[in-house]
């Protein structure tokens, strides 16, 4: 009686597991909200295209003009995407090029430096567009409205 009931229980999480793959992929695929809580985030633009890089027995090259190598705060606001370990490729970025998603760098006017997050929204106001922050571990978006002005860097690559 103990196998059969066992073997129920393993068939059944076994089907049940089946199913939700199913039901879960014809929701990715036809692009609605995911059930259950889960939110769908808006990733970075894809911003090295593969011709940009080179592998061989030497290394790896990244063929970026006017890129930066950055280190990153131990804040845990972006977290698991960016941490203490990770190192950064920066560029000087077109505020018109920025989109929803990307990660840039910018001057805080409230907290006095520079504050690593993402783009989360866009929007305008009388004195004209601004973009919408937060940090990928942050309960909320960051409290200021950020003028391309105090953008300093955007970030296209993440190498740990």
């Amino acid at each position: 009686m103990k196998k059969i009931f066992s073997f129920l229980i393993i068939a059944s999480i076994f089907a049940f597991g089946i199913v939700a793959s199913i039901v879960y992929s014809d929701i990715i695929k036809s692009g609605k909200e995911l059930p259950l809580g889960s939110i769908k985030k808006d990733g970075p633009q894809d911003y090295i295209k593969e011709n940009q890089i080179l592998i061989s027995d030497e290394g790896v090259m990244i063929n970026i003009k006017n890129a930066e190598w950055s280190r990153y705060a131990d804040t845990h606001s972006m977290e698991p995407v960016i941490n203490a370990n990770a190192n950064g490729i920066e560029i000087v970025p077109k505020c018109e090029n920025l989109r929803k998603g990307d990660i840039v760098v910018y001057e805080s006017k409230q907290a006095n430096g520079l504050i690593v997050h993402r783009i989360v929204d866009l929007a305008q106001d009388e004195e004209g567009a601004y973009f919408i922050l937060k940090g990928d571990n942050n309960p909320m978006a960051d409290p200021e409205k950020v003028r391309c002005s105090q953008i300093k860097y955007q970030v296209i690559g993440i190498i740990y």
